[in-house]
């Protein structure tokens, strides 16, 4: 399984405004009650998450393993599939029938092993009733796929029931000290059927919609990854 890299979040540098933003970011808030620029130019840190992340010392995961570790998380997940483990057992037997089975026993004709081709016989009825009857198992259960779903699912932290340990609150806890009303936290993690794996914590940012994964556990044994 790949591992989840935490890196230091990213605070942009912010530009000093002159005179022209300023007049610009009144006009809009006086003519169109959009307060948000003029409240940023006035020294408010749109980046408020990242920032509050960089004080408290907590580093998120990075974007490229997180991504890494969901793809090869749903793929695992996938192959302990029944439907896909018959259809990969199907394949793979199939192939063998079709590229073995010729090959050993042109061996067998030329060298006139008749054990050789006794075995090569055997090797591919084996390989073909497999294949064959895997592949129907696969057929037969492919009604039940949609039952099988393996997705990543987002959650609201407020709609999340499920039991959350303790490490990862007090890390919520910590952001929502630091941040007030302009931070949220939602869950992500692996549908499988009824079953959940590895849920993340994640925080976004409602002013800038920057998201950060801040923490992860193994739902099975409750451990911090």
């Amino acid at each position: 399984m790949p591992t989840l890299v935490r890196e230091p979040a990213v605070v942009e540098a912010k530009p000093e405004p002159n005179a022209d933003d300023i007049a610009f970011a009144k006009e809009c808030c006086d003519r169109l009650g959009y307060h948000t620029l003029l409240s940023t130019l006035k020294g408010e840190n749109p980046h408020i998450l990242a920032e509050a992340l960089k004080k408290l010392d907590i580093q998120p995961f990075s974007d490229k393993s997180v991504a890494k570790y969901k793809r090869r998380k749903r793929i695992t997940e996938g192959f302990k599939h029944p439907v896909t483990f018959f259809f990969t057992l199907g394949i793979v037997s199939i192939l063998s029938w079709m590229i073995g089975g010729p090959i050993t026993s042109l061996i067998c004709w030329y060298y006139g092993c008749t054990l050789f081709g006794l075995c090569a016989g055997w090797y591919a009825l084996i390989t073909a009733v497999t294949g064959f009857i895997a592949l129907i198992v696969f057929v037969n259960c492919t009604e039940n796929v949609n039952a099988y779903d393996i997705r990543w699912r987002k959650i609201s932290l407020d709609e999340y029931s499920k039991p959350i340990p303790e490490f990862a609150l007090q890390t919520a806890l910590d952001l929502k000290k630091a941040c007030g009303d302009k931070v949220s936290f939602f869950i992500d993690e692996l549908e499988v059927i009824k079953r959940k794996r590895d849920p993340f914590l994640v925080a976004k940012d409602r002013s800038t919609w920057e998201e950060f994964y801040i923490e992860v556990w193994n739902e099975a044994k409750f451990g911090k990854k």
